[in-house]
């Protein structure tokens, strides 16, 4: 008690704003203290978000650029198969060709060993020759839809690969 009289005291001789201004200068730095700390911790955040949108970004390159490269590659080997089909088809049809040519020689050959072959006629009359029409027929018709299986099986391959190829690995 001896000491706190002399301090009361002299808390008595201060005026009643110097406390109100103390009080008031005490609110201010505690609230910029809190303000700092705030930004602080805001500004903290704004880099996390900003590392977690730049690493998105980056994945969502790295995705794109997958994703093209496997189109392209898709694309590429689609276009291999149907230039592979499309040789595999002429090659069916040099086999085609070179069986029509045996049967017309055979027929040209039984027709000049046989009188009576050729007296018959047309090459439609003979059963060589119309067996050589039928064929001709059945090879052209073969063809066309051989040609339409190819390129469906082809592109039904590729349109599935292709759908693969989008999907997140």
């Amino acid at each position: 008690m001896f000491l706190l009289a002399p301090i009361l005291s002299f808390l008595k001789l201060i005026p009643w704003w110097v406390y109100v201004l103390a009080a008031i200068l005490a609110w201010g730095g505690y609230q910029k203290a809190l303000a700092t700390h705030r930004a602080t911790e805001l500004a903290t955040q704004a880099q996390k978000v900003a590392q977690s949108r730049e690493k998105a970004l980056a994945d969502a390159l790295v995705e794109s650029s997958r994703r093209a490269a496997a189109q392209t590659k898709v694309v590429r080997d689609a276009e291999q198969s149907k230039i592979v089909a499309v040789g595999a088809a002429a090659s069916a049809a040099a086999a085609a060709d070179s069986l029509r040519q045996q049967l017309e020689s055979d027929r040209s050959a039984r027709a000049a060993n046989d009188p009576g072959f050729a007296i018959a006629g047309s090459a439609a009359s003979s059963p060589i020759g119309m067996l050589a029409i039928v064929l001709g027929q059945c090879v052209s018709r073969v063809q066309v839809l051989a040609e339409y299986a190819d390129i469906s099986r082809i592109s039904g391959k590729a349109c599935v690969q292709a759908y693969n190829s989008l999907s997140v690995k």
